[in-house]
């Protein structure tokens, strides 16, 4: 950045270049396509100050790395090289719109907590996984979760109630009430051996993503 003529102080650039990626934060009213867009053209302008081995230092200082140290390197080479995107999916994931997101931010926290770790590796997925939770916040009728894929968009009394193949109403998978559905149950992070149903709940999350150990 050029403060004057023939004047350019390296120091400064850098400086600026962290303070405007760390400090980008998703508007009251952006849609995450246009934020995304923004985070990763900040994220280019950092890579090219630190250059490829950008937190590569970073990475073999996490849990996950020396839960991986006694494999091949081959292993060890690939969380290295894929530190960078895991990273960038990790802040873009906090730096989204709080008012919208902080109740799966809360949950995300809670699980790694309980050693369950639903953090997303890619910016992509990390998209998907607010997109997802925004849509639901604004359509609490409508549950992406249950079923064969279908949401139940039922409104008012009687209307839209699922039924299982033996005629009963569908309940939580979680406590087992019939009156709402497991992403909404107060419940629903207890460890899942407490569940009331374990073995017929598709975890949510892994839902999301099809396979969590793809993140």
């Amino acid at each position: 950045m050029k403060k004057s003529a023939d004047t350019e102080y390296d120091f400064l650039d850098f400086w600026e270049a962290n303070q405007n990626f760390f400090a980008m934060k998703q508007g009251a009213t952006e849609n995450l396509m246009h934020f995304k867009e923004q985070f990763l053209r900040q994220a280019e302008v950092l890579q090219d100050l630190y250059g490829v081995a950008w937190f590569r230092d970073f990475a073999i200082k996490t849990k996950a790395y020396a839960a991986i140290a006694s494999t091949d390197t081959a292993a060890q080479n690939k969380f290295k090289d894929d530190i960078f995107e895991a990273v960038l999916a990790t802040g873009f994931l906090c730096n989204s719109d709080q008012t919208r997101t902080a109740p799966l931010m809360l949950d995300l926290q809670t699980n790694y907590c309980r050693e369950v770790n639903y953090y997303r590796k890619t910016v992509s997925k990390a998209q998907d996984m607010l997109k997802i939770h925004i849509d639901v916040s604004k359509n609490p009728g409508v549950n992406l979760y249950q079923g064969k894929d279908q949401p139940n968009k039922g409104k008012g009394k009687g209307k839209g109630k699922k039924k299982s193949k033996d005629g009963k109403k569908a309940a939580c998978y979680v406590c087992g009430n019939e009156d709402h559905v497991s992403p909404k149950c107060p419940d629903r992070l207890l460890p899942k051996i407490q569940w009331k149903n374990q073995d017929q709940y598709v975890d949510s999350a892994k839902k999301l993503n099809n396979n969590n150990n793809n993140n």
